[in-house]
């Protein structure tokens, strides 16, 4: 797979490295490097397949299967909860003080217990299971679980607003320029041209730093980089009472 990316990404750009050539700035002795495209109507073509490839079909498979891994930790959490809700109903696990046998002579061996979910979906568990089921959920931290995964939900969302917000800006700029350069430039001048180019080049660098600022033990790690502004013992009893239920 990776290998077939790899190689459809270099014959997509095959045109590019073809046609390049160093053309002279106008009014300045400097060159620049473009193609020379034989008429217009072909740049404005290859413009538009590489804004079809490289922005908009990416953008929807990353929406499709990012919905897809969302939905799967959606029913992971569905199914935590009423796990959690389940135990303390059925087995009476208040506080966590309660014994877990001790509803174990109410049921006989060939009574199933059922679980309904949202989509009317049965799980059928025998007592012995079930049993043991409640015995893993009590040492097991839900809590956390649930945190995680909504901390995930989260990353996977801003991931893809990255994606759009940093590289839209630059193909809108280069489609323009295609079919009204004159009406671009004076829009948004020099400087403007460049931040979009800025923004597609920091696109490079910018998921790593949001797994990173999205991490807990990252973010404690880095506000305890700055001690003569920020002292550990402070940084360390402000997340003690953010962890703090």
């Amino acid at each position: 797979m990776i290998t077939a990316v790899w190689i459809s990404s270099c014959l997509l750009m095959t045109p590019i490295a073809v046609l390049s050539t160093l053309q002279p700035i106008k009014r300045s002795d400097k060159f620049k490097c473009r193609e020379a495209w034989p008429q217009n109507w072909s740049e404005q073509g290859f413009n538009v397949i590489l804004i079809l490839f490289l922005l908009v079909i990416p953008l929807v498979i990353m929406i499709v299967t990012y919905s897809l891994i969302i939905e799967c930790l959606k029913k992971g959490l569905n199914l935590d909860e009423k796990c959690k809700t389940f135990s303390k109903n059925r087995l009476g696990l208040i506080n966590g003080s309660s014994d877990l046998y001790e509803m174990s002579d109410h049921f006989p061996q060939q009574q199933l217990t059922s679980i309904i979910d949202d989509n009317n979906a049965i799980l059928t568990l025998s007592p012995r299971i079930e049993k043991q089921t409640m015995q893993n959920l009590r040492h097991s931290n839900i809590p956390k679980s649930l945190a995680n995964t909504k901390r995930v939900i989260k990353m996977l969302f801003v991931v893809v607003l990255e994606f759009f917000v940093f590289w839209t800006p630059l193909y809108v700029v280069n489609t323009i320029a295609l079919f009204d350069p004159v009406a671009l430039y004076s829009g948004l001048g020099i400087g403007g041209i460049s931040l979009c180019h800025l923004m597609a080049y920091a696109s490079s660098c910018c998921n790593p730093i949001t797994y990173c600022f999205m991490n807990l033990r990252f973010r404690r790690a880095f506000l305890l980089a700055f001690r003569c502004r920020y002292p550990k013992r402070n940084v360390l009893e402000s997340d003690t009472t953010k962890s703090t239920p």
